[in-house]
C-alpha cells in the first residue's frame, strides 16, 4: 500500500483564520493510504522545505500532497525537494487553497473548510492513482544538416562549423548562392562572396550540390536522412537540421501578358540583361500577382529589387524609357531604402501609380492603366514588360514538410513553431527554419536569421544529451485498432503508425495492422489523442482517466450543505490560471465551485462530463483558451467541437444542454472567470457567493 503525506501550509496562520485546519487529520483518517497529515506554518521557507524532506524520509512517504498558495509561486521548488527525498515527480500534487478557496469567497468558516477539504481530497485522489514517471534521455548526434545553399543556409553552416561541429550542406542547384547568385549586390557583394568562399573552404563543412533530401526518420537528437545526388543515395545521421530552402519567383500563365519572352519576371529579365539590345521602352509592373487572390501577402523585397534593376537598366540604356507602375512602395521600413527611389528618379525612371481595383492590363503593344493621381487612362508602348512577382515556396516544399513533420502556414511557407508550454514539459526538436523558407526576406534579414538558427542549432548540439520526465501519453498495443485518428489530432507530430509486420497466425496469410506509437520526446502531454482514440488505447500519465474520474468522485461526494456543486474543468493556461488570479485580486464567486485542472482543454473527454452529471454535478463548465490562443496549437478547437456534439446529444435525450457550458478566457482575465462561474450558476444562486 502507498504511504501518502498531506502537508497543510497555514501561511503563518492566515489560513487558519478562515479554515479549521485542525479538522483535517480527523477527516483524512478515512483514507488508509494517508500516513501523515501535517500542518506547517510556512512550507515555502527553508525550514519548511527541510521539514518536508525530513518527514518524507522518516515516514517513508511515497506520495505527497501540499496545500498552499498558487502553484506558480513554490510548486517547482517543493516538487524538487520531494524528488530529492525519493518521491516520484508524478506522485506529487499541489493544492491552491489560498487563492483557490480562502481569498475567493465571502463564506462562513464551515463552508470554506468544507471546500478546502474537498480540494485536498481531490488532490489525494489524483496522486493516489498516478503512475510513476521515469526520465527519458537521448544522445544527440554531433552533426548538423543544412538544407539550402542560399545566403541564409551558407551563413548558418559557416557559423555552426566555426564551433567545431560537422555540417553537411545540401543544395539542389549545381552551385551555392541561391536567389542572389546572379544578381548584382553592390555593397553587399563582398559579404556574400566571403560567405560562399568560407563555406566551400571550411574543413567542417561537406557541401553536396545537385542534391536533395529524399527521406527522413528518427527522433530528437538523431535524425536519419537519405540524400540523393549524382553519386546515388546515401544515409546520414544528424542531431539537428536547419531548413534554409529559400523561395522562388511566382511564374504563372495568369500573370498579365506573361509569356516569358517580352513579358517576364524580374529574375528572368535579369538573365536577359547581358544580351539585351537597346530597348525603346521597358515597363515594370509592381505587385504583379500579389496582394490579391490567390497570393494575398506582400513579399517585401520585390519593390526594392525592381527599383534597383530599373535604375541599372536606365543607366545602361539612357535613351530608353523606363517606367515603373506601382500601387505603393514597401521599403522594409528602412529610411536608407528611400534613397533607392531617389536614385531611380535621378536616373530618369518614370513613375506612375495605379489603382489596385484596376490593375494594369498588358496587350500586344501597350500597357494600359488608369493613373491613380490624375484619373486619366494611359497607354504605354513597350518593348519589354517586367513583372515584379511575389516570392512563393518551392514546389517541393510540401514534400519536405511531410518528411520533417514541419507545419506550414496558409501560404505554404514553413513555420518554426514555438509552443507556449512549460520548459520542463517541452523539448526542442532540433529542427530550425531560417531565411525565405520561413517567409520572404531581404539579404540582411536572411543573414540575421541564419545566424540565429545557427546559434540555436549549436546550443542544441552542445547539450550532447536531451532529458525530460516521461509525461508523454502511451499506447496500449493490445487495444489499438490502427484507426490513426490520434495522428491527426497531434499538433507536434509525435504520433506515427508503425509499419505493418506480417506474422504467423492461425489463419493463413493473416497479418498485423498498423498501430500507433508515440514518441515520448516529442509528446507535449496535452491529452488530445487520449480523447480522440475510440478504442481507449491511449492514456496520459499526467492526467489519466483514472485520475480524472477519481477527482470527480472526490469533488461530488455527498455534501452536508445540500448545495449541488458546479464542476469546472479548467485549462491550466486559461481557466485555472484565471481562477487563481481572481482569488489573488479578491474577486468573489460562489463557493460551491470545484475546479479540476487539465493540461489542455482537449483532455476533457465527453465521458468525463457525462460521469460528472450522473454523479451529481449541477453544472459542468469547461474554461478554455479563446480561438487561436491554444498553447498546444489546436486543442481548444477539438474540445469545443466535442462538447458541442455532446450538447446536441443531451438535448436529444431530454437533458438541459445548458448544464454543460463553455467559457473562453485568457489566463490573465480574472473577471472573465468570475463572470463564467456566475453565469453557470442556477438562476436562484446567481450573484450569491456562499
Amino acid at each position: 500500500m502507498t504511504r501518502t503525506g498531506v502537508f497543510l501550509c497555514t501561511c503563518d496562520g492566515k489560513i487558519e483564520e478562515k479554515i479549521q485546519v485542525s479538522a483535517f487529520p480527523f477527516v483524512m483518517r478515512i483514507y488508509p493510504e494517508i500516513a501523515l497529515v501535517q500542518p506547517m506554518p510556512n512550507a515555502c521557507s527553508s525550514a519548511g522545505v527541510a521539514a518536508l524532506e525530513n518527514a518524507i524520509r522518516q515516514q517513508h512517504l511515497d506520495h505527497v500532497v501540499v496545500a498552499a498558495c498558487p502553484a506558480r509561486f513554490q510548486e517547482k521548488r517543493l516538487r524538487r525537494a520531494c524528488a530529492d527525498a525519493g518521491v516520484n515527480p508524478n506522485h506529487f500534487a499541489w493544492v491552491d487553497w489560498r487563492e483557490g478557496c480562502v481569498d475567493a469567497h465571502d463564506a462562513s468558516r464551515q463552508i470554506l473548510t468544507g471546500k478546502a477539504i474537498d480540494l485536498v481530497q481531490m488532490a489525494v485522489a489524483r496522486v493516489s492513482r498516478a503512475q510513476p514517471v521515469e526520465p527519458i534521455r537521448a544522445d544527440i548526434e554531433p552533426r548538423v544538416l543544412v538544407i539550402g545553399g542560399g545566403i541564409a543556409g551558407m551563413t548558418a553552416a559557416r557559423s555552426i562549423a566555426d564551433h567545431g561541429i560537422r555540417v553537411t550542406l545540401v543544395e539542389r542547384a549545381a552551385a551555392l548562392g541561391g536567389q542572389l547568385r546572379d544578381i548584382p549586390l553592390d555593397g553587399a557583394a563582398q559579404v556574400y562572396e566571403q560567405t560562399r568562399g568560407a563555406v566551400l573552404a571550411h574543413p567542417n563543412i561537406d557541401v553536396r550540390l545537385d542534391a536533395r533530401v529524399v527521406a527522413a526518420d528518427g527522433s530528437v537528437g538523431k535524425h536519419r536522412v537519405q540524400i540523393a545526388d549524382s553519386f546515388g543515395v546515401s544515409e546520414l545521421d544528424v542531431g539537428a537540421i536547419v531548413v534554409a530552402t529559400g523561395a522562388q519567383e511566382y511564374r504563372a500563365a495568369t500573370l498579365p501578358g506573361y509569356d516569358g519572352r517580352r513579358v517576364t519576371t524580374l529574375g528572368e529579365f535579369e538573365s536577359q540583361l547581358p544580351h539585351l539590345a537597346t530597348p525603346a521602352s521597358i515597363v515594370y509592373i509592381l505587385c504583379a500577382g500579389s496582394r490579391n487572390a490567390p497570393i494575398p501577402y506582400c513579399s517585401k523585397v520585390c519593390c526594392l529589387g525592381a527599383l534597383n534593376q530599373a535604375t541599372r537598366v536606365k543607366r545602361a540604356h539612357p535613351a530608353a524609357r523606363v517606367s515603373v507602375l506601382f500601387r505603393d512602395f514597401y521599403l522594409l521600413g528602412d529610411a536608407a531604402n528611400e534613397e533607392v527611389v531617389l536614385h531611380a528618379r535621378r536616373a530618369g525612371v518614370d513613375f506612375a501609380r495605379y489603382n489596385p481595383a484596376h490593375p494594369p492590363r498588358v496587350s500586344r503593344d501597350f500597357v494600359e492603366m488608369c493613373d491613380a493621381g490624375t484619373g486619366a487612362a494611359r497607354q504605354i508602348a513597350y518593348d519589354r514588360v517586367v513583372l515584379a512577382t511575389p516570392l512563393v515556396p518551392h514546389a517541393d516544399a510540401g514534400a519536405l514538410a511531410r518528411l520533417l513533420d514541419l507545419p506550414r502556414d496558409e501560404t505554404g511557407f514553413f513555420v518554426d513553431p514555438h509552443y507556449r508550454v512549460h520548459s520542463d514539459q517541452s523539448i526542442d526538436r532540433g529542427i530550425f527554419v531560417c531565411g525565405s523558407a520561413h517567409a520572404p526576406v531581404d539579404m540582411d534579414t536572411a543573414i540575421l536569421q541564419g545566424l540565429t538558427a545557427a546559434a540555436r542549432a549549436t546550443r542544441f548540439i552542445q547539450q550532447r544529451v536531451v532529458s525530460r520526465p516521461a509525461w508523454a501519453a502511451s499506447v496500449d498495443p493490445q487495444l489499438c485498432t490502427g484507426c490513426a485518428q490520434c495522428v491527426e489530432t497531434c499538433a507536434f507530430g509525435a504520433i506515427k503508425m508503425t509499419a505493418p509486420t506480417l506474422t504467423r497466425s492461425r489463419v493463413a496469410g493473416e497479418g498485423e495492422f498498423d498501430r500507433a506509437s508515440i514518441d515520448p520526446l516529442l509528446c507535449q502531454a496535452c491529452g488530445n489523442c487520449v480523447v480522440a482514440c475510440p478504442a481507449k488505447a491511449i492514456d496520459a500519465l499526467n492526467a489519466s482517466d483514472a485520475q480524472i474520474f477519481a477527482q470527480i468522485d472526490a469533488a461530488l461526494a455527498a455534501r452536508g450543505d445540500g448545495v449541488a456543486p458546479v464542476l469546472v474543468f479548467g485549462c491550466q493556461w486559461s481557466g485555472f490560471a484565471a481562477m487563481e488570479l481572481a482569488g489573488a485580486r479578491g474577486l468573489k464567486y460562489p463557493a460551491n465551485t470545484r475546479v479540476i485542472e487539465l493540461p489542455c482543454s482537449a483532455r476533457l473527454d465527453p465521458l468525463h462530463v457525462l460521469y460528472a452529471l450522473y454523479a451529481g454535478a449541477d453544472r459542468v463548465v469547461l474554461a478554455l483558451c479563446p480561438p487561436d490562443e491554444c498553447h498546444f496549437g489546436n486543442g481548444n478547437r477539438y474540445a469545443e467541437a466535442r462538447l458541442e456534439n455532446l450538447r446536441a446529444l443531451l438535448a436529444s435525450r431530454g437533458i438541459d444542454p445548458n448544464r454543460l457550458r463553455v467559457a473562453r478566457m485568457m489566463g490573465d482575465d480574472a473577471r472573465a472567470w468570475v463572470r463564467a462561474v456566475n453565469e453557470s450558476m442556477p438562476d436562484e444562486r446567481k450573484g450569491r457567493h456562499p
